[in-house]
């Protein structure tokens, strides 16, 4: 072969490779572009996706701010008007006491057993010719009442029912009459009272009663901000949004 078709052959193979090479590193710079790219675009729209949670959840809390803040002022009014309400005002124990205060008596926000036997004895058994036998308020069955009222408000986001304070009297009297008072007076307590079992009992010279009633007492409701954790799906960062929360717990936070 002549030297210079020689020349000519291995000159175009070195071309050839050279194109070669070139056309990897394009195809492998290319590659390393798409890739990084692709990476980009989805941690791109997975940051998307958590600032619209973060924003909706936002959003609800102010939702929930502006709802809460008319409330109050429905509740203020309503307030206001029981504050002149008949009923209310002739059931005061006192006439220097507010009208809202029968219906802390009515319904307190705490248990309070010592306060019900006391109530129970200088009010409603406080009868001519009645005489206490026993009072018993059972504590230790309120206070399981309690707890597990505190842990269903946890399940049903807080919203709290009436809790039940067992107790039981035994009176005695020579006279119906008395113990026909003092049924009236369980009848008339503005304190809500409810009569399980009762036994009349007549004795040589004198009738006795004894009744197993409930009082009830409803916890206070607890108005507070709280934060809830919004975390991503996919990454572990988060964020948190701020909201209004009432005894019933009910924000929006939590949709």
């Amino acid at each position: 072969m002549p030297k210079d078709n020689k020349d000519m052959a291995i000159g175009k193979r070195q071309l050839i490779a050279k194109a070669n090479q070139t056309m990897f590193i394009a195809v492998a710079i290319a590659s390393v572009v798409i890739g990084l790219a692709s990476v980009l675009t989805t941690f791109l729209v997975r940051e998307m996706m958590f600032n619209f949670k973060v924003l909706d959840a936002q959003n609800a809390s102010i939702e929930t701010l502006k709802s809460n803040l008319e409330n109050v002022k429905d509740l203020e009014s309503k307030m206001e008007e029981l504050q002149t309400n008949s009923a209310l005002l002739s059931s005061r124990a006192d006439v220097e006491n507010n009208a809202l205060r029968v219906v802390i008596d009515a319904l307190p926000s705490f248990e309070n057993s010592a306060a019900l036997g006391a109530s129970v004895s200088n009010k409603l058994l406080n009868v001519p010719g009645i005489k206490i036998e026993s009072i018993t308020v059972n504590t230790s069955a309120s206070t399981e009442d309690s707890a597990a009222s505190t842990t269903e408000g946890d399940k049903e986001a807080g919203n709290p029912k009436p809790q039940a304070i067992a107790f039981s009297f035994t009176v005695a009297s020579d006279g119906p009459e008395n113990i026909l008072n003092v049924i009236k007076n369980l009848e008339k307590s503005i304190r809500t009272i409810n009569i399980t079992s009762f036994r009349l009992e007549q004795n040589t010279g004198d009738m006795s009663l004894t009744v197993n009633a409930q009082a009830f007492y409803l916890a206070q409701a607890n108005v507070a901000l709280r934060e809830k954790v919004i975390k991503s799906d996919d990454t572990s960062k988060s964020d948190t949004s701020t909201a209004a929360s009432s005894g019933q717990e009910d924000t929006t936070g939590d949709k």
